[in-house]
């Protein structure tokens, strides 16, 4: 399986700045829902790291000390 990093149209995988990239494990989320996607996270391990750029970040998960987290969240994907 591999994943596309920097690529925010999926039409554009092949521009300059788009890394491809092997994922070398996948952990679904134990209680995924495939009927009503609850719970849809995963984790990726990829082959090799990805090269930060203007296009891939890091993705900051949040302190699991904390207890006031906004009950909404804005995250996208496909």
């Amino acid at each position: 399986m591999s994943i596309f990093k920097g690529v925010n149209d999926q039409y554009l995988i092949n521009a300059y700045y788009v890394q491809s990239m092997i994922v070398k494990s996948l952990i679904v989320h134990p209680e995924f829902d495939t009927f009503t996607f609850l719970n849809d996270i995963a984790i990726l391990q990829l082959e090799n790291e990805a090269k930060l750029n203007d296009y891939v970040q890091i993705a900051c998960l949040p302190n699991p000390k904390l207890s006031n987290y906004p009950n909404v969240y804005n995250i996208s994907s496909w």
